[in-house]
């Protein structure tokens, strides 16, 4: 394995691309949930949508922090059609493009042998490839800076110092935790015009367009910090330590791979990446560190760093541990192989379970499990219940936590978009001011304690008291350990014929789901 030339390594990294590229292709075929709005990025996304229809462009949503991204999937819906489908496709794009800059990046400093290591251990992150099938907003952040990093190594051209100027712009005006990445990036630039005694007037005007697109973020980034701090006792006690999120984040077989790889970088091989590249990768590393340090937020909103240690360990393998190459492609396919096969072929082999991160990818389908497609009605049981309560007139659902899910941010308006049920307008009591409007509907969720989560907030009681009652309880179902009741006046359904059969309880608690962002 020592002598993989670099024909095959080039061709064995763009496999890996198009396999990944392949599975989560198959996986928005074949899975039956919307996409969910994981923080609210996506808000504004029916507004414009209906501006397009009425033919006007809103460029004010451009100075709005990931305006840009939802004008982007706007216009991706308004001329390829408003589905699910359609707008995992953006998703798709992103992790395409991530992993093409990781692989670009890798092979410009390091050769095709450690891009191949690099982008496979990129590839099998569930920070990464799980993330990129959830709408995850901090995947196409990672894939706009590691592709501004991948421009700012190749010779400098009009096009490239274009491409880096929108590139940068569109990193810092997608979050403000762009900022984080951006900053290294500056220097990187700076130590690389008196490294190489070169005038920073040539890149000038590129500094120049970041500074003007900074002043937005920049306005707002005190009460985005602010926020952060304000959560901060609540992400210390729903999220898990540093040690769990990391390895939950870049998986049990990456984790110790990249641990390895940067043991073998710092003892042999130093000097390849060079000093001011390094120390960009390290700052994204370390900023994040730094980060859930002062915040507690979860790690998974940091997703470039996973890219950045997979760089700097990509170049150590490949250099000390040059025959391990194989065998580390071979135990990442196998990853994102297993949960293609069928449940019921995996519970015949149980022995694999003892192997560590086995029970995740083998894990049964599950509404809460992104690693494998679900094809269950549960999943969209919901727009049924909607369609028996008020199929062909305007529908006012008030909904406890989200319509789709008991703990979410979104009371489940992008789903509804997505769907086309352009009819139906929710209200969160406990999140909205209130509203006069009598319910057509009530999603209550009641939970039970989870044993293993128990300060996990438990929809129920509190402000839906007083809005269920005069209600009639029509139907009822189960999402773990969470029961969904729905409510309608003097229970009285439009269309009785779509009322979805109930869900009975189903509590698997030997069940390890996988990443779920943080928000």
């Amino acid at each position: 394995m020592r002598h993989l030339s670099d024909r095959a390594a080039d061709r064995l990294t763009l496999a890996v691309i198009l396999g990944v590229g392949l599975s989560h292709l198959c996986f928005i075929l074949l899975d039956q949930r919307l996409p969910r709005d994981l923080g609210l990025y996506y808000k504004e996304l029916p507004a414009l949508f209906e501006a397009l229809q009425a033919g006007r462009l809103p460029m004010e949503a451009m100075t709005r922090p990931g305006g840009w991204l939802n004008l982007l999937t706007a216009v991706t819906l308004f001329v390829a059609g408003r589905s699910g489908e359609v707008f995992r496709l953006l998703d798709l794009g992103w992790l395409l493009l991530l992993l093409g800059a990781t692989a670009g990046v890798a092979r410009r400093v390091a050769g095709p042998r450690a891009a191949l290591l690099a982008t496979a251990m990129t590839a099998s992150a569930p920070m990464v490839y799980v993330s990129a099938r959830m709408a995850w907003i901090h995947v196409p952040e990672a894939a706009l800076s590691l592709g501004l990093l991948y421009l700012m190594l190749q010779p400098p051209t009009r096009m490239g110092a274009a491409a880096m100027t929108l590139c940068g712009a569109l990193v810092i005006s997608l979050r403000p935790s762009g900022v984080m990445w951006l900053a290294p990036l500056v220097a990187f630039i700076v130590a690389q015009s008196f490294l190489r005694q070169r005038p920073l007037r040539g890149v000038f005007p590129m500094l120049l367009a970041w500074g003007l697109s900074l002043l937005v973020p920049l306005s707002q980034l005190r009460p985005y910090l602010q926020a952060k701090l304000d959560a901060r006792p609540r992400y210390a006690a729903l999220l898990p330590g540093l040690g769990d999120q990391l390895l939950s984040g870049f998986g049990v077989w990456v984790l110790p791979l990249i641990a390895l790889g940067v043991v073998g970088l710092l003892s042999r091989d130093r000097a390849r990446l060079g000093g001011p590249l390094a120390a960009v990768l390290g700052a994204w590393i370390a900023l994040p560190l730094l980060a859930w340090a002062v915040s507690q937020a979860g790690v998974d909103n940091f997703t470039a760093m996973v890219p950045a240690a997979a760089l700097l360990a990509g170049v150590g393998l490949a250099a000390r541990f040059p025959w391990m190459t194989v065998p580390i492609l071979l135990v990442l396919a196998s990853l994102h192989a297993w949960p293609w096969v069928p449940p019921e072929v995996l519970e015949r082999a149980r022995g694999l379970r003892r192997i560590p991160g086995m029970p995740q990818v083998m894990s049964q389908p599950h509404v809460l499990n992104y690693r494998r497609a679900f094809t269950g009605d549960e999943a969209r049981v919901q727009l049924a219940l909607i369609d028996a309560a008020c199929a062909t007139r305007m529908c006012f659902v008030v909904v406890d936590g989200g319509l789709f899910f008991p703990h979410a941010e979104d009371p489940g308006r992008l789903e509804l978009f997505l769907a086309g049920y352009d009819h139906v307008l929710l209200h969160n009591p406990r999140r909205e001011p209130p509203r006069r409007l009598p319910p057509d509907a009530i999603a209550r969720w009641t939970c039970e304690a989870r044993p293993e989560r128990p300060e996990l907030p438990a929809p129920g009681g509190g402000p839906m008291e007083q809005h269920t009652r005069g209600l009639t309880p029509v139907w009822s179902g189960w999402l773990d350990w969470c029961r969904l009741d729905w409510y309608v006046p003097d229970g009285v359904l439009e269309d009785p014929d779509a009322l979805p059969p109930p869900i009975p309880p189903q509590r698997r608690l030997e069940v390890q789901h996988p990443l779920i962002p943080s928000g």
